[in-house]
Formats: C-alpha cells, sequence, structure tokens
C-alpha cells in the first residue's frame, strides 16, 4: 500500500513539473515585452491598463490585462488576426507578420499583468 501511494505522488509531482514547463515555454516574457512596446503600447498602455496614449481617440476602450485575460488561443488569433477575428473590437488590428513564437512570447508577457 505504501509503495502504490508513493507512486501516485510521484505521478502527481511528475505531472504538476512537467506542466508547469511546458507552460513556460510557450513565450519569452523578455522578447514579449519588446514587442508589446512597439506594437502594443500605444493603446494598451505601460501597465497593460488600456489607458495608452492613442486609447482616448478609439470608439472603444482596448483590453485591460489586469482585470480580464482571454485564453490563449483568443488572445494568439486577436494578435495575429485582429480584434473583429474573436468578437473584440475591430479597431484592435492585426499583426500577421509577427512569428507564432513572437506571438507567444507577446502573450507570455501580457499574462505579467494580471492582478
Amino acid at each position: 500500500m505504501k509503495a502504490f501511494l508513493v507512486g501516485i505522488l510521484l505521478g502527481i509531482v511528475t505531472f504538476l513539473i512537467l506542466h508547469s514547463v511546458s507552460s513556460k515555454a510557450d513565450g519569452n516574457v523578455d522578447n514579449g515585452k519588446a514587442l508589446y512596446e512597439a506594437k502594443c503600447l500605444k493603446c494598451h498602455g505601460k501597465s497593460g491598463e488600456g489607458d495608452g496614449k492613442s486609447a482616448k481617440a478609439l470608439n472603444t476602450q482596448p483590453t485591460d490585462f489586469t482585470k480580464k485575460l482571454s485564453s490563449d488561443a483568443q488572445l494568439f488569433k486577436a494578435i495575429k488576426q485582429g480584434g473583429q477575428s474573436v468578437g473584440l473590437s475591430k479597431e484592435m488590428p492585426d499583426f500577421p507578420g509577427l512569428s507564432d513564437q513572437e506571438v507567444n512570447d507577446t502573450i507570455a508577457y501580457i499574462k505579467t499583468f494580471v492582478k
């Protein structure tokens, strides 16, 4: 019985470690910060609150990343194909020129805003 419980515990720990590593491997926060500052900051703001300098001129308030965060898949699609592709504002531009890795890096940085 003791060996059985140890086996289960080791399995759970292994799963958690692998899950943690795979989640963090999706994007590089440092690269994402540079991309965010170049592509997103003017609307979403320095701290991700949707209060960038260009936000006031928009009809729809940019997403406040500190309060709500869509799934990675939805963020990925919104960045690559624009906000309208996921039911958000058509004012959110698309960035089809970013590589998948660059989008994942940007998402990793956006996740640092969640409070």
